[in-house]
């Protein structure tokens, strides 16, 4: 009996709950490494932040109209399905929120402080951190910044 019991614990550890997969506000799986490839942005938000709320449609701007950015948010207060919903529709939030915090995964700490929001390389390793709200301009300056190093550091590699 015991063997099977640790088979069966090993099979579940190694195949069957994966880090890297999430919940989003409509019960859909987010695998996390499924953005590789692309810049992430990880937006930890609350409803009763004020700078949050100014900093959403500039978000959700950048989310429809980058190809190559991917914005997720987290709300702060991590609050039941049925009340994300609703904070998310009375924000207007066009982008995913994930029901869980996936800062365990990419190993950042939990935000002090709102908006707060985690810019994440294509290749899935957390860059900066960017505190304060946000335009969809100011990050794409900030990526842009980081490809220019990104291409300089592989021009001098090669």
């Amino acid at each position: 009996m015991f063997r099977i019991v640790a088979i069966c614990i090993f099979c579940l550890s190694s195949f069957g709950c994966s880090k890297t997969v999430f919940y989003d506000h409509n019960n859909k799986t987010v695998a996390l490494d499924s953005f590789n490839g692309q810049w992430l942005l990880i937006n930890y938000w609350a409803a009763w932040c004020t700078p949050c709320r100014k900093e959403i449609p500039e978000l959700n701007q950048l989310n429809q109209q980058a190809n190559n950015i991917k914005v997720l948010g987290v709300n702060f207060d991590l609050p039941d399905h049925v009340e994300l919903k609703k904070q998310m529709q009375d924000l207007a939030i066009a982008f995913d929120v994930l029901q869980q915090d996936p800062r365990e995964y990419y190993q950042f700490s939990r935000p002090s402080v709102l908006p707060f929001t985690v810019l994440i390389s294509p290749d899935g390793k957390p860059m900066k951190t960017l505190l304060g709200p946000q335009t969809a301009e100011s990050i794409g300056q900030m990526i842009s910044l980081y490809q220019q190093g990104l291409q300089t550091s592989k021009s001098k590699g090669s």
